[in-house]
């Protein structure tokens, strides 16, 4: 049985109603930095079927969440709504209770799923971005552009050629990028020897596994006047079957710190956007603040 919450509904159905102009000013606002109010909008956006579901208590199991968003949705951290639960209705992170993807088209979904990450890693980390975490958990050198890794990362090569070179001359299980990125539609892009926009990525192939750690590219533009369209686009179609990507401008210091850990977590029996939610969860437990979004949530995973 497919539900759609109120939120969905107001703004699929354009009506000029009251309250859909109202959920679009907040999303507006916030991402003009104005006003944090979606944060609080999960009972609106949410089916209260889902909302029943974060309530309970759970163990070790959280709840799958498969998000397909529209227009301004699109550009969400729906990781970092609020959700109340317990008989109290103490408010936490939806991310405490559930693993939150998202999927540009839902029809594109696959019945077979996310997958377990396996080497090798094909892992490009730019000097002045990346963080000295992660070049530490893949066991790199400082001076180290680009590698082949094994997972668990115990062993590398050093490797010569751009990123795309190397996507079209080996099969990887795991792509890595820690890079600038800009731009939107077919001309989002990022730097990896090369400026590599979403249109060229798009005649690429790409393993199954995508962590693009870098701004913007996981920005899927969604107008409603055609396909959704993007890096993380891209890569879903040349094969990808979970993405990480940042959705907006993201902090090089929590990035790298949050990359960091997700690296250590792969041991070739762990999915991708499980391994982003355990390491977006232990970097908020190591007494930091949850409300910089920048530091934690704009990452964000996207399935096929």
């Amino acid at each position: 049985e497919l539900r759609m919450g109120e939120g969905y509904k107001i703004l699929v159905e354009d009506d000029g109603s009251p309250q859909r102009q109202g959920l679009i000013d907040h999303l507006d606002s916030e991402l003009a930095g104005r006003s944090r109010g979606w944060e609080l909008a999960a009972d609106e956006l949410l089916p209260e079927s889902v909302l029943e579901r974060l309530r309970r208590p759970t163990s070790d199991r959280p709840l799958e969440l498969l998000i397909s968003p529209h227009k301004k949705l699109s550009r969400i951290p729906w990781n970092a709504l609020v959700v109340a639960v317990g008989v109290d209705d103490r408010r936490i992170r939806l991310i405490e209770r559930a693993v939150v993807a998202q999927i540009p088209m839902l029809s594109a979904l696959l019945e077979s799923g996310a997958e377990r990450v396996s080497g090798p890693a094909l892992v490009w980390l730019a000097g002045d971005v990346a963080n000295q975490l992660e070049q530490i958990a893949w066991g790199l050198d400082a001076d180290t552009l680009i590698a082949n890794c094994e997972i668990p990362a115990d062993s590398h090569h050093v490797l010569g050629g751009s990123l795309s070179e190397n996507l079209l001359s080996d099969r990887w299980g795991l792509a890595y990028v820690a890079s600038h990125g800009s731009g939107d539609r077919l001309g989002q892009y990022i730097e990896a020897g090369e400026k590599l926009t979403a249109a060229r990525a798009l005649s690429l192939p790409w393993p199954h596994n995508v962590v693009l750690a870098a701004c913007h590219v996981g920005r899927v533009d969604d107008s409603g006047e055609g396909e959704p369209l993007g890096f993380v686009v891209a890569a879903l179609a040349g094969g990808a079957r979970t993405v990480v990507a940042g959705l907006n401008l993201v902090s090089d210091t929590g990035t790298g710190e949050i990359g960091s850990i997700l690296i250590e977590r792969l041991d070739g029996n762990t999915r991708l956007d499980h391994a982003l939610r355990a390491a977006q969860l232990e970097f908020l437990d190591d007494s930091r603040s949850a409300d910089d979004l920048s530091e934690w949530a704009l990452l964000t995973a996207f399935v096929r």
